[in-house]
């Protein structure tokens, strides 16, 4: 063998032994050392298209989106006839915002193989997100016919139904959820899950199994199981006891991760809806269905007794989701409103950012130490307006007049098409209608505050 075959030779086994190292911090979960491991391979083998495909799953599964696609754009580029590499482009697309751009790639991958369950449920998802509920129903339908154990292709057409409304498939479907080990929702209980049967004399434990909204949301149907004859213990996070703890029907409060007390069935809060078989038509939208104790909201009316101003509470962030936060300088054109102050509802990381210029601003945060207590300061704002995050649960729960910024991509819960929201009578929608584009949504709010104001 000459020295040049020999060197080839060489780098060819060290970019195996580095293939092999990557795959295995992959699969530890040690993203950050496997995506180095993949660049050094394609940086030796720059053909190795299961390098390029896995640096491009790791990149979008971190959030860089456009790192990711330029990896998956090689791999694709080297087996274009390959559905799995390109239903993961396809992905990578729709997780940056460019439904359209997947759209074709993935369709590619379908007339190659049909019945690629990855490649349906990739096109159902970027339909999805283009609002094309109706067609993505269909893929998502044909992704479980051909593996009905597929806990996303259940997880997929549970959210293109209830966007359509369509509760009573859509709430069955919603159950996939727990079986889903990326949402790692499920909890492993020896008492079985309560479907709706008749509770009378039985314990049945509530629990709070997402996020502070997702609670605050469904909390509304415990006295629904109460009234009904069970005894209900409801188990949350911390945070949220002191404003749950008085939900009529609750018989005992404890804090997620204590001891738990003898019960005979279980359910998570967002299991309630199809157990108790609610309709579009039946959401019970009494508000307010919350309240702050009394000493709390005394103490904010006397605070603010004095300030005669439209008193706006603000939050501007929220969860992990980018399309869910934002910075609070896009609150610009709310600055100069004659007659308002806006007071920052915004906790964590977020909370620390400067209003714009010429915006009345008051900040009590630092003495917001639960939700009762953002509750009882909520109470005496005339509006509130924030993105999709807890606090615009908590203020329709309240009963108070609550504006939201909905992103392209809405969540399950805000039906399709609609300003208003079923769940809560005081709530309305300023829905974005291109991703990526937050001013002319925020344009439309300033223009209705003014209109309320003149009013």
């Amino acid at each position: 063998m000459d020295e040049e075959a020999l060197r080839s030779a060489q780098r060819l086994r060290e970019a195996e032994s580095l293939y092999q190292t990557a795959i295995a911090l992959h699969m530890r979960g040690d993203f950050a050392a496997a995506a180095q491991a993949y660049q050094k391979v394609v940086a030796i083998v720059p053909g190795q298209v299961y390098a390029w495909s896995n640096l491009g799953l790791i990149l979008r599964d971190v959030g860089q989106y456009d790192q990711s696609i330029v990896a998956l754009r090689r791999a694709a580029a080297l087996a274009p006839d390959s559905p799995p590499i390109l239903a993961n482009l396809a992905a990578a697309l729709n997780s940056a915002g460019q439904s359209e751009a997947a759209i074709p790639i993935v369709q590619r991958a379908l007339q190659i193989q049909p019945d690629h369950v990855e490649s349906l449920l990739c096109l159902g998802g970027a339909l999805h997100d283009l609002e094309r509920l109706e067609e993505a129903i269909g893929f998502f339908e044909k992704a479980v016919s051909l593996q009905p154990e597929n806990p996303e292709g259940h997880w997929g057409l549970a959210m293109s139904l209830l966007r359509l409304g369509e509760f009573s498939r859509g709430w069955k479907e919603f159950e996939w959820r727990l079986r889903m080990p990326r949402l790692e929702l499920r909890r492993d209980f020896r008492e079985p899950q309560w479907q709706g049967q008749d509770p009378a004399g039985k314990t049945i434990l509530l629990f709070a199994e997402g996020g502070f909204g997702d609670a605050i949301q469904f909390i509304r149907l415990a006295p629904e199981v109460a009234r009904r004859g069970a005894k209900i213990i409801l188990e949350c996070q911390p945070e949220l006891i002191r404003l749950l703890a008085p939900v009529p029907g609750i018989y005992s409060i404890i804090r997620r991760g204590d001891p738990l007390p003898p019960f005979d069935w279980q359910i998570p809060l967002q299991g309630l809806p199809m157990a108790l078989g609610i309709r579009l038509e039946t959401i019970p939208s009494q508000t307010p269905y919350l309240s702050p104790p009394r000493e709390l909201s005394a103490h904010w009316r006397v605070r603010l007794a004095s300030d005669a101003s439209f008193k706006i509470g603000l939050v501007w962030a929220g969860s992990e989701r980018r399309d869910r936060s934002h910075q609070l300088e896009l609150f610009k054109p709310l600055a100069n409103i004659a007659g308002t102050r806006f007071f920052s509802l915004q906790k964590g990381p977020e909370s620390s950012q400067r209003p714009p210029p010429g915006m009345n601003w008051a900040d009590f945060t630092s003495e917001l130490r639960d939700f009762a207590d953002t509750a009882a300061l909520l109470q005496q704002m005339d509006l509130l307006i924030t993105v999709d995050t807890a606090a615009a649960h908590l203020a329709g729960a309240l009963g108070k007049p609550v504006w939201v910024l909905i992103p392209r991509r809405a969540d399950f819960r805000w039906l399709r098409g609609r300003g208003d929201s079923p769940w809560y009578p005081t709530m309305r929608l300023f829905l974005q209608d291109k991703l990526g584009d937050w001013e002319s949504p925020i344009a439309q709010i300033a223009a209705a505050l003014r209109t309320k104001l003149a009013g």
